[in-house]
């Protein structure tokens, strides 16, 4: 300056002492989402730090700078946005040694330790209930762990894959998270009576829990079961029979095992041992009926005291033919003969009588029929419709065959075959002229008397 002049500078030797300046970390940080590993570690993902404690000498800032950064989480246990400080830190450069490094007060962030995938062993899928009626639902609930046992509640539906066997399905929408358990649920039905596996693949691992869910036939349904005759008509003879099978199904037409059947009728026929049967592996139960009645009979059932709408009808044919019998009135028939099979339903009758005679008698049957004659001498013969018989003799002795069937309504017919016998009891007349020569005298082996006639030589009408 001006004055400088005045002035002298004088150096002398001695010792200047420069004290480390301590600094701390300012500015800011983010630090990465990891999947937990057991560890406190975090990794830096943005470092905008700063040391602004660092002095500069003529606008130039000293050369120091950070390096050798980690972080840590305060925990290494799962969680969302935890806190994650600065672990340690270095400074660099040519004047780092006029600087110590604090960590007071350094800036902090927070990231999140994420549940490692599924492990197909520590998690679980449980179903509730594990039996229950086709048409209804079953609760699904996946409990998932990683491989530290660590809970993990972050995946979404389109994360897992839930697949059930047979005819089985997933009831959609039914998949939630619930927070309370920390589970995942869904509703799994099946419409079919079956057993099914549930296979369930979370976060594309497929869990070893893999539980098996029956569904079994539900309620019986009365407009759905069946009742079916085996045959109709059947032979009302008592050896002749028809099956009844009752098969016993649910609204969704699965057949039920083992629900107990009664039959039921409106007539009289004979059902067999036993009349309440347990249906089998098919849903049925069948019963044998048979009659000696002719009757149509209709059959229903109940299933667990339940009527089914649905029935089977049988007619039963009556095939016994008529048994026939024959009544004589007190005078004037002789020699009758009259022997009937029922067996075979056929008779005979025989009858001797003389010439010109007439012959009357009553055939009746245990039942209401429609008499009939024939035969080459049916027209000798008359049964009216109460059975009444009668033949008048023609006046040529012989013997005459006539047949007479008796029909009932089932068109059951018996027959009786009718043989009459007219017999000559008119002794001949021996007509002599004036020159015959007449002798009469006893057979001496028969004793009857015999009539010789001798004519005369000129007789011309001989």
């Amino acid at each position: 300056g001006l004055t400088s002049g005045n002035y002298e500078i004088t150096y002398e030797a001695g010792e200047l002492t420069i004290t480390i300046k301590p600094i701390t970390i300012a500015g800011s940080f983010t630090a990465k989402d990891k999947i937990v590993d057991g560890t406190t570690a975090a990794e830096i993902d943005e470092n905008n730090l700063t040391l602004p404690g660092v002095v500069s000498f003529n606008n130039q800032p000293d050369d120091v700078s950070l390096t050798s950064l980690t972080a840590e989480f305060d925990d290494a246990e799962v969680g969302i946005d935890k806190p994650v400080r600065i672990k340690s830190a270095e400074i660099t450069g040519d004047d780092a040694s006029n600087y110590s490094l604090s960590l007071d007060g350094a800036p902090t962030t927070t990231a999140s330790i994420l549940a490692g995938q599924p492990s197909a062993a520590n998690s679980s899928v449980t179903a509730n209930p594990l039996e229950l009626e086709a048409g209804t639902t079953s609760t699904l609930t996946i409990a998932l762990e990683d491989a530290l046992g660590n809970v993990i509640t972050d995946l979404t539906e389109s994360d897992f894959v839930i697949e059930v066997s047979g005819s089985g399905s997933v009831v959609p929408g039914s998949f939630v998270y619930v927070d309370s358990t920390q589970t995942y649920q869904a509703g799994v039905t099946n419409t079919v009576a079956e057993s099914v596996i549930v296979t369930v693949t979370a976060d594309e691992i497929e869990l070893d829990d893999q539980p098996v869910i029956t569904f079994v036939p539900a309620a019986t349904d009365v407009s759905l079961s069946t009742v079916v005759a085996s045959k109709s008509p059947v032979d009302a003879d008592s050896v002749d029979t028809s099956t009844i099978t009752v098969t016993v199904v649910d609204a969704f037409e699965n057949v039920a095992s083992g629900r107990s059947v009664a039959l039921l009728q409106d007539g009289g026929s004979v059902i067999d041992a036993p009349q309440t049967v347990a249906t089998d592996s098919l849903g049925q139960a069948s019963f044998v009926v048979r009659s000696v009645v002719a009757d149509t009979v209709s059959y229903s059932a109940t299933v667990e005291g339940e009527l089914l709408d649905d029935r089977a009808e049988v007619v039963f044919l009556d095939v016994t033919p008529p048994v026939l019998s024959l009544e004589l009135p007190d005078i004037g028939n002789e020699d009758v003969d009259f022997a009937f099979d029922a067996d075979s339903a056929s008779g005979t009758l025989d009858i001797t009588l003389a010439e010109g005679s007439e012959f009357v008698a009553d055939l009746g049957a245990d039942e209401a029929v429609t008499w009939g004659v024939s035969g080459p001498d049916a027209g000798l013969v008359t049964v009216d419709d109460g059975g009444s018989l009668s033949f008048d003799a023609p006046a040529v002795p012989g013997t005459y065959v006539v047949v007479v069937t008796a029909t009932d309504a089932s068109g059951n017919v018996s027959v009786v075959t009718v043989t009459i016998e007219v017999r000559d009891d008119t002794p001949p007349v021996v007509d002599a002229q004036a020159d015959d020569t007449v002798e009469t005298g006893e057979d001496p082996v028969t004793g009857r008397l015999v009539v010789t006639v001798r004519i005369a030589d000129d007789r011309t009408d001989v």
